[in-house]
């Protein structure tokens, strides 16, 4: 094994231990809990907390006295997944000091085994019944949701743990949306408790008007981690590699500590795409594998080198569903509370919210997490109180960039995003501070945790305040989240430019109805609480100095232009370049400095004092302004080299050169632009006749819709398609089947078409033999409705946690496949479909439907097979996208699909009068084949006995040929239909061309005048001198 790589630690926090968090008082309640207990009288209480602070005991606390004191009948408690229920158990809490115990009766825990539709009845009995506690899900509370009138939940007490899988986007979320129902439609009263501070994403918990009416109870991260009795000190850090991560991660993964490692998830570049190989290259990393305990799947691995035991639990492999649950059920039951049962735990999606293994030491994460939210939750696993551990450390595994590959630009986006992330953990995990405004000399706070600051503006309004209590680490995650910003905080763009113009830029956008007043009032807040969280305090004599810009300074002597020139991020990125190799970091440095930064003239302007042409108090003047671009890295000061202020001269110089600057851009003097190169042409005068555009002609537009084809095509390594809904594809791919079906076009177009031959025409197969087996007919196979291509789909979000087969979630787009199922239900009804029962695997296709379980469902896509080693066995899986009318989505094997389907007896939608291995659901009918005999009494037409006509329909033939008497297209005689052939899947432009192509040499070559008097020429349909071979139609 590699010699360990400490990790570069951006975040450092070391605390108290003064064990206040884990004491408890008279009642058994730890701090928390007495907070969350004092406000037990508000009818929709909001908790904020920690994971390991207490938030389940606190609840059982406020639940029963609301059962016993406060008239409510029923408490309900919904969690986001079934082992998370473990945490309300019964519990005795009279034996500590409380005047009750928790109580949860087997039949009213609905987070056993089954599925969570199949517990509505089981949740309606119970509110029909005398009992009062109940736990469920939140799908089990959804569906229950759907079934019931808001009314039924009058007198209940509703408590939804891990809050945050709720949201106020009521289109998205159908829990967020049913729970606003029931709050404005019944007497209700709401506990909601979260280890959040923030989605992590860009949609918020609740609305504004919904969250006013919760009383919030917050106890921070730095509250109880600086009140525990053990735990020490928490470091985040990175390390950086090149190539696979699992050549790299022996560098960090240090066998001495309990660790929790995260491998990415098998969409993201970081992963090889073989979890199963990866899960094998981590262990080879650790040692020799000397067995596996039948009873809990722990592995044992030999340590290279000191030859002790490491035992390894695998997550990952879930190719066998019950070994995986006995190493579930060992890690809840006896690793929890035995620290030497387990040394290593290797997850993918699992091992997060809601897992609890105290004696974890380090969490190893590979690859960029985009959700806040996921990484404060991995980082709570490490932070539990655990005799023996004085230390917690995450360490994220990073990939650094590689110019010799593609996507750099997202590769360093990454990386940076990654660092910022650790900034914002930083500030969540630090001490929080109060701010005053320091009105004279001498006016110091002697207030523990407040600092008085010299032109500081405290918050004047309630909407000001409530921002600064309840979402500044929202509004953080929100800056530092922005790519813009993540550039410019890191030392790309002046301290002056990111305080007063980038952050104030976002507020704006998060918050429009704040005015320009309230806008600078939130953000000194958030400057100034950034910069003290990020520096370093000490205490010489009776004095203190935190450490700014690498420079010292005395608390007492703060002011608001001193910490406005201070860049609060600056350290982190230095700390990065240094753990970087030079040649990555020249990387990372062109792709910021190619950054541009947009923002108004008027936007620019409160960071240049006194050089103002005017004033707005409204964001409605901003919109109107000029944009300025400011190209990352002209402004290179670092943050501590230009000194606390800047003259107001040079303020006012920068934003006149900007204007200037933008006045060029909009208004160019063609004097003063020269082109580029050694040999300058000389410039146009005023009174220089102005040059005629060149007139665009017929064959031009057509050679430019040419050569934009012939890009897509390189650029794509395909052509373009006129099925997709991509619209600019579509155009493409339309011209590109008109020019084909041009012969004028192919020539004129012919001297441009050197690179791919896109206007080369095949020579016609002689036979059908030829046809069928040529690769002509795969290009007849496609999807014309584009019902069932989901190429073009928006790319998903894969489950966060694919290790579980049969764990589903809720699919972002299920929008778009709602209307699908509606049709499906539909057709069965009206008896175009039927259910038929599921015969095999062979069923198993991309765009079947199926029921299981009662719940319809979609099998939308199915992966690249992947070959693995089962029970030392070589085995190919698939996987697949399964989309569940219920709204969520199962990234299962096709043989676990093939298991559930045969376990539950379930079936398969196939069309009426058809086998259900024969027309599926999937198969899109495109039309009939058809071939024609003439029943002509003219001599010539009835002579010719080996005369017959094929052709294809979208419509039903016998209403395509009732006419044919009067129609030149049928020789102007009545037809007898031969055969009739329904096909499925198939491009009727595309066959059409085939069938001509096919029957080229054989088309009858004859003229015919109808009725009018008017010459027509068969020859133009497809009436051919032939002797078919009738097959029996279908």
């Amino acid at each position: 094994m590699n010699a360990i790589k400490k990790p570069i630690n951006i975040v450092d926090v070391t605390y108290a231990k003064t064990k206040a968090s884990v004491n408890t008082d008279a009642l058994g309640m730890r701090d928390m809990q007495q907070r969350v207990f004092a406000k037990r009288d508000a009818q929709h209480l909001l908790v904020k907390a920690p994971p390991a602070s207490g938030k389940s005991r606190a609840l059982m606390f406020v639940a029963l006295d609301k059962l016993y004191n406060q008239g409510r009948r029923k408490v309900i408690v919904a969690v986001p997944e079934r082992s998370i229920g473990a945490s309300f158990a019964s519990t005795a809490l009279s034996k500590f000091g409380f005047f009750a115990d928790w109580e949860i009766k087997p039949e009213h825990n609905l987070c056993d085994a089954g599925s969570s539709a199949g517990k509505v009845d089981a949740f309606i009995q119970f509110l029909e019944g005398p009992d009062a506690t109940l736990v469920c899900t939140h799908a089990t509370l959804r569906f229950a949701f759907e079934k019931l009138a808001p009314e039924s939940f009058n007198g209940t007490v509703l408590a939804i743990d891990e809050f945050h899988h709720v949201s106020a986007d009521i289109e998205s979320s159908r829990l967020g949306a049913l729970l606003r129902d029931v709050m404005n439609g019944s007497d209700v009263h709401i506990v909601a408790m979260t280890g959040s501070y923030f989605r992590g994403d860009s949609v918020p918990v609740l609305s504004p008007e919904d969250e006013a009416k919760f009383t919030p109870v917050t106890f921070n991260y730095y509250d109880q981690l600086n009140g525990y009795e053990h735990l020490h000190s928490l470091g985040i850090g990175h390390h950086f590699y090149q190539g696979r991560y699992t050549d790299a991660i022996g560098e960090v993964l240090d066998l001495d500590k309990k660790t929790i490692v995260h491998i990415p998830n098998v969409n993201s570049g970081e992963s090889t795409k073989d979890k199963l190989e990866e899960i094998g290259r981590i262990i080879d990393v650790i040692g020799h594998v000397e067995g596996e305990d039948p009873d809990t799947g722990i592995i044992n691995v030999r340590r290279q080198d000191t030859g002790t035991i490491v035992r390894v639990a695998d997550l990952v492999d879930d190719t066998e569903q019950k070994k995986r649950g006995d190493t579930l059920h060992f890690l809840a039951h006896t690793a929890s509370k035995d620290g030497d049962a387990v040394d290593i735990i290797i997850a993918l999606g699992m091992a997060k919210e809601g897992f609890d293994w105290p004696f974890a030491e380090h969490a190893l994460t590979v690859g960029y997490r985009a959700s806040l939210t996921e990484v404060i939750q991995i980082i709570g696993r490490v932070t539990r109180d655990s005799p023996g551990k004085a230390h917690a450390q995450f360490t994220n595994l990073i990939a650094e960039p590689d110019a010799s590959q593609g996507e750099v630009k997202v590769s360093v986006n990454n990386m940076l995003k990654a660092i910022t992330a650790s900034l914002l953990m930083e500030q969540v995990l630090a001490q929080n501070f109060t701010f005053k405004t320091k009105k004279f000399d001498g006016d110091d706070s002697a207030v523990p945790g407040q600092l008085k600051i010299k032109g500081f503006k405290e918050p004047s309004s309630d909407r000001v305040k409530q921002i600064v209590e309840t979402d500044l680490n929202d509004l953080k995650a929100t800056i530092l989240q922005d790519d813009t910003f993540a550039r410019a905080a890191a030392g790309s763009v002046d301290a002056e430019t990111t305080n007063k113009v980038l952050i104030p830029k976002i507020i704006r956008e998060k918050y429009p109805d704040l005015t320009e007043a309230q806008v600078e009032e939130v953000r000194q807040q958030v400057v100034v609480d950034s910069v003290i969280k990020n520096g370093e305090v000490r205490t010489v004599g009776d004095k203190r100095f935190i450490k700014m810009a690498e420079k010292f300074v005395n608390i007492d002597e703060l002011n608001i232009n001193l910490i406005d020139s201070v860049n609060p991020f600056q350290r982190a990125f230095e700390v990065m370049s240094k753990s970087v190799t030079p040649s990555v970091l020249r990387i990372i440095q062109d792709t910021i400095t190619a950054t541009r930064i947009e923002f108004t003239e008027e936007e620019a302007s409160p960071s240049f004092p006194g050089s103002r042409t005017g004033s707005r108090s409204t964001i409605g003047n901003r919109t109107r302004g000029r944009r300025t671009r400011l190209r990352s890295g002209m402004q290179t000061h670092c943050c501590g080299s230009s000194g606390p202020s800047r003259s107001l001269k040079h303020r006012s110089a920068r934003l006149r050169w900007w204007r200037a600057n933008e006045r060029l851009r909009r208004y160019p003097r063609s004097s003063t632009v020269l082109p580029a190169g050694p040999h300058r042409q000389r410039p146009r005068r005023l009174l220089d006749a102005p040059e005629k555009p060149k007139k665009i002609t017929s064959s031009d537009r057509l050679e430019r819709a040419f050569l934009e084809i012939v890009e897509f095509r390189r650029t794509h390594g395909r052509l373009p398609s006129s099925a997709t809904r991509e619209i600019a594809e579509r155009k493409l791919g339309a011209r590109l089947e008109g020019i084909l079906a041009n012969d004028e076009k192919i020539a004129a177009l012919r001297h441009l078409d050197t690179e791919f031959e896109l206007l080369a025409i095949e020579a016609a197969p002689e036979s059908l033999d030829d046809l069928l087996e040529s690769d002509d007919l795969d290009d007849l196979l496609g999807d014309d409705s584009g019902i069932l291509d989901v190429s073009d789909l928006p790319v998903i979000k894969r489950p966060e946690s694919p290790d579980s087969v049969a764990q589903r979630v809720k699919a972002e787009d299920f929008d778009l496949f709602e209307p699908l199922f509606k049709t499906k239900h539909a057709e069965l009804a009206e008896g175009t479909y039927k259910l038929m029962p599921f015969t095999g695997m062979d069923l198993i296709r991309e765009g079947v439907f199926f029921v299981l379980s009662g719940v319809m469902c979609f099998v939308a896509e199915v992966g690249e097979d992947v070959d693995l080693i089962v029970g030392g066995r070589p085995r190919q899986k698939q996987r697949l996208r399964v989309v569940f009318e219920n709204g969520t989505e199962s990234a299962m094997y096709k043989q676990s699909l093939m298991t559930r389907m045969y376990e539950a007896q379930g079936q398969v939608l196939a069309r009426t009068g058809h086998d259900a291995d024969e027309i599926l659901d999937a198969d899109m009918e495109s039309g009939h084949i058809y071939v024609l005999q003439s029943l002509s009494e003219d001599s010539v037409v009835a002579g010719m006995k080996d005369l017959h006509k094929i052709g294809f329909s979208t419509t039903n033939v016998e209403t395509r040929i009732k006419n044919a008497v009067n129609s030149p297209t049928y020789l102007m005689a009545p037809v007898k239909v031969l055969a009739d052939y329904r096909l499925y899947n198939v491009r009727a432009s595309r066959l059409e061309h085939l069938l001509h192509r096919v029957f080229a040499e054989v088309r009858l070559d004859l003229t015919q005048v109808d009725r009018k008097g008017r010459n027509y020429d068969p020859r133009s349909g497809s009436w051919c001198r032939w002797r078919p071979s009738i097959r029996p139609s279908q």
